[in-house]
């Protein structure tokens, strides 16, 4: 999982409390859960597990992964002081750091390699708004064919349309992404280029944080300039992120009746235990469905 913000260690909106609840969550379906955010200023916490360059666009980043508990989940913070520690997380009074694009590209990245460093294929990447859109691009591009990245699904949850990610088109070749990429079922978005957009073309599941919100965006009074119809072709599938939730409640749910076994009153745990399996077979389900419907849809098959 890759976010830009989580609890407790950064926060400034709600994509903060969804990323210090969620991964607890889906650990506490079965997932084993690593969340990848920027080690801020105000989070120098963690245990130093790995150091790295990574090279992008040709200029060289000194990385550092940090590890640190989050619950059942754990958090792995991604140090490059050069880019994170700043007085603010995304800008300044006077506006967005400039080099924004490459600061979450170095994000992206530094987590995608420390799973092939690591030898973990993941079974899924799920990327979270305009910060880790790169994320998709990346797997379905840069390491389509790699031994380890090659063919992993991403889930893409939107959690505020407003907000795209916006940058001037030259930034693709200093990002590791390829001029073709600059067209308008890829990245463009009107003479520039948006990792919402993206996340939103190259992800296998779309993903948003409500029922409603999902409806809302697939129209032009919600759309953020996105065309509706283009928004509702791109996944199979637009699945509310509060269903992770109402998963996470029954997983929380469980430890009572669990406790209660001694005393005979069982029938509330088992119940529980049989809708969390349920649940997490529903999601790899949709995440295997998804990724055939894609591959079908661009091969004209569907």
């Amino acid at each position: 999982m890759i976010g830009s913000e989580a609890l407790p260690f950064s926060k400034t909106g709600g994509l903060a409390d969804v990323l210090g609840a969620l991964p607890q969550a889906l650990a506490q379906l079965g997932w084993d859960v690593t969340l990848a955010i920027p080690r801020y200023r105000e989070s120098r916490t963690g245990t130093l597990i790995d150091r790295f360059e990574l090279r992008i666009g040709g200029v060289t980043a000194d990385i550092g992964v940090f590890e640190a508990p989050l619950g059942p989940a754990r958090a792995l913070l991604v140090d490059e002081p050069s880019l994170y520690d700043r007085d603010h997380l995304y800008a300044t009074e006077t506006g967005d750091y400039p080099d924004n694009a490459r600061r979450f590209a170095v994000l992206v990245r530094a987590a995608l390699e420390f799973a092939i460093r690591r030898g973990a294929r993941p079974t899924i990447v799920h990327a979270h708004d305009w910060q880790a859109g790169l994320a998709p691009v990346y797997l379905k591009t840069l390491f389509a064919s790699h031994p380890v990245l090659g063919g992993v699904a991403s889930v893409f949850t939107i959690h505020n349309m407003a907000y795209q990610g916006l940058f001037q088109p030259d930034w693709l070749p200093r990002l590791d992404l390829q001029w073709s990429l600059l067209g308008i079922e890829q990245l463009e978005y009107w003479g520039k280029i948006s990792f919402l957009k993206g996340g939103i073309n190259y992800a296998d599941v779309i993903t948003t944080v409500s029922p409603q919100y999902a409806k809302e965006i697939q129209t032009p009074a919600f759309g953020a300039g996105f065309d509706p119809k283009s928004l509702r072709a791109t996944s199979s599938f637009h699945v509310p992120t509060v269903d992770f939730f109402k998963a996470f409640v029954w997983a929380n749910a469980l430890e009572a009746p669990k406790a209660r076994r001694r005393t005979g009153r069982t029938h509330m745990a088992v119940n529980l235990e049989w809708r969390v399996n349920t649940v997490r077979k529903r999601v790899l389900l949709l995440i295997r469905t998804s990724c055939v419907a894609r591959s079908c849809a661009r091969s004209g098959r569907l």
